[in-house]
C-alpha cells in the first residue's frame, strides 16, 4: 500500500513539472512571434490575383511596349491624267491576283512668292490704298479673307527673283512691302498597291506593264506617298 501511494505521487509530481514546462514553453514561442511581428511590421501579405486582374497586367504590359512602328511601302504607277488607262492597269493587276487602287494624291511642287502689302487697318482705308495703286498704274487687289485679310496683293511669282525685283521696284515707289513664301501642290492620280500586294509580281512584269505609257512612272514610296514625289 505504501508503494502505491509512492508510485501515484512520483506520477503527479511527473506530470506538474511537464504542465510548467509546456506553457513557458508556449509563452517563449508567443513572444518570439510578437518580436518578429514588430520588427516587420511593413511587409505586405499575398494575396491570389484574379483572372480579371491577370487579364489587365497582360493589357498593361503589352500596351508599354517601346517597339518603333514602320511606315508600309507602296508601289505606285503615275501619275495618270487618262483615267481609263488607269482602270485598265487595275483590272491587269486584278487578273493577276493584285489588289491596287486609283488614289488622288496631293503632291508637294515648288513654292510661289507673294508680294503684298501688310494688312490696313480696315476695309475702307483698304480700298483708299487700292485705288491710289491703280491710279499709278500698278497691278492690285483687296486680300478678301485669311491672315492676310484687308492686305494688298501686288503679285505671285514662281521665281524668288521676280518676287525680289517687283519688291524692289515698289519700295523704290515709296511702299513697304512684304514676301511670302506659299506652299503649293497640285493633284495627281496614281495607282498605288501595298507592298504585300506589288511583292506578288516582279519588278520586271510592272515594268511590262507600263511599257508605251508617256509620262507614266513606277515608284515606291511610303504610304500614302506624297512626301518626295516631285
Amino acid at each position: 500500500m505504501k508503494a502505491i501511494f509512492i508510485l501515484l505521487l512520483v506520477i503527479n509530481t511527473v506530470l506538474a513539472g511537464w504542465n510548467i514546462f509546456d506553457g513557458v514553453s508556449d509563452q517563449e514561442s508567443n513572444a518570439s512571434i510578437a518580436v518578429t511581428e514588430r520588427a516587420r511590421p511593413h511587409l505586405p501579405s499575398l494575396e491570389v490575383l484574379t483572372k480579371e486582374q491577370l487579364d489587365n497586367l497582360k493589357v498593361l504590359s503589352t500596351s508599354n511596349t517601346s517597339d518603333p512602328v514602320f511606315e508600309e511601302l507602296c508601289s505606285m504607277v503615275g501619275p495618270y491624267k487618262n483615267l481609263a488607262r488607269a482602270d485598265i492597269l487595275i483590272e491587269r493587276l486584278s487578273a493577276l491576283d493584285v489588289n491596287a487602287q486609283l488614289e488622288t494624291l496631293e503632291i508637294p511642287i515648288e513654292p510661289a512668292y507673294w508680294v503684298y502689302l501688310p494688312p490696313l487697318p480696315s476695309k475702307d482705308s483698304a480700298y483708299r490704298k487700292l485705288s491710289e495703286l491703280q491710279t499709278l498704274g500698278i497691278d492690285s487687289y483687296v486680300i478678301p479673307k485669311g491672315n492676310l485679310s484687308n492686305g494688298i496683293s501686288l503679285g505671285l511669282f514662281n521665281e524668288y527673283s521676280g518676287a525680289i525685283a517687283k519688291k524692289e521696284d515698289l519700295e523704290a515707289k515709296g511702299y513697304a512691302v512684304e514676301i511670302h513664301e506659299e506652299q503649293r501642290t497640285i493633284a495627281q492620280n496614281w495607282v498605288v498597291a501595298k507592298s504585300s500586294e506589288s511583292a506578288k509580281i516582279t519588278p520586271k512584269i510592272w515594268s511590262s506593264l507600263i511599257s508605251g505609257q508617256e509620262n507614266v512612272g513606277y515608284q515606291q514610296n511610303f504610304c500614302p506617298a506624297v512626301a518626295s514625289l516631285k
